[in-house]
């Protein structure tokens, strides 16, 4: 009796899920969905991708940053450094455009995230549950308070510069805004106690 072969096409769907969730983020952008539509459509399960983080390396350039991003579509968190000279306005493009999922950016360094860039994340990536950024300047809070409210489902915010000021208008207008929100890292800031 001649003996059959199984092959990896062969294999049930949950088990090629549970191995293609081992890979690393560049295979599962590059190189799973070019073998064939049916790996490609497993590629995106939630299941892969829901405790996946996309870090940029230290080495990593921009231009592959984007490119990376370019193809993550089932990407659900972003964490990255932000900096004078990088192209920041560009990542964020990418992500609006290509990462339609994403529910967690978490973005430090040392300048603040220009407002058109809080914008166009806050219009394109409703669904984000957690955003951490740099924080907001007193001066500017309002406008970007009204921006960060319209995220309906975010329950985590955190500003990740510990010593600036933020005015209690802006944590009313965001927690008015945001019915999810269960956890705000402030920083150093001191507020009011009836505006906890």
């Amino acid at each position: 009796m001649p003996v059959k072969r199984k092959y990896f096409d062969g294999l049930p769907d949950e088990i090629v899920i549970e191995i293609f969730s081992y890979l690393n983020l560049e295979d599962l952008a590059y190189s799973v969905p070019r073998v064939s539509k049916h790996w490609r459509e497993l590629s995106q399960d939630y299941t892969i991708w829901k405790d996946k983080v996309f870090r940029p390396e230290d080495g990593m350039d921009d231009e592959q940053t984007i490119q990376l991003l370019k193809h993550m579509p089932a990407l659900k968190s972003f964490s990255g450094l932000y900096w004078p000279g990088r192209n920041i306005d560009s990542i964020i493009d990418a992500i609006c455009t290509s990462c339609n999922e994403l529910e967690s950016f978490h973005l430090t360094g040392g300048s603040k995230l220009p407002y058109c860039l809080l914008e166009k994340l806050t219009k394109k990536c409703l669904q984000l549950k957690r955003l951490s950024i740099p924080i907001l300047k007193e001066s500017d809070s309002l406008e970007r308070s009204r921006l960060i409210s319209k995220l309906q489902s975010l329950t985590h915010l955190e500003f990740s510069d510990r010593y600036a000021k933020v005015s209690d208008v802006a944590l009313i207008l965001i927690a008015d805004g945001c019915p999810s929100l269960k956890y705000m890292d402030l920083g150093d800031n001191t507020f009011h106690d009836n505006h906890i």
